[in-house]
């Protein structure tokens, strides 16, 4: 059990060098001697995670919660759609729709 906590601390440790120094902007070897850490474990660590990275990659989206807000939608057969909240101005729509026609 010893070893897998000590695994665990080391990587860790190393995952946030290996942060540190995406961040500062420094080459590798500059972060290695400003920090007193050796340029070969911070490699090491670098292909160790990057390997791992690479088979498991996790993509954050945006997500907007929330109730969606009440919509009207006028289909114009084929040509368009057109999505208005509740309580649209009869007047923008119907410019609008000018617009459009006249562009087909």
């Amino acid at each position: 059990m010893a070893d897998v906590e000590d695994s665990t601390a080391k990587q860790d440790v190393w995952g946030a060098h290996l942060d540190a120094w995406k961040a500062s902007g420094l080459s590798m070897r500059g972060y290695c001697l400003k920090e007193g850490i050796g340029l070969n474990g911070l490699r090491y660590w670098r292909d160790k995670v990057g390997e791992s990275e690479s088979r498991h990659k996790v993509v954050k989206l945006p997500v907007k919660l929330g109730l969606a807000e009440p919509m009207i939608e006028v289909v114009m057969g084929d040509r368009f759609t057109i999505r208005l909240p509740k309580g649209f101005q009869t007047q923008e729509l119907k410019a609008l729709i000018e617009v459009l026609e006249r562009l087909r």
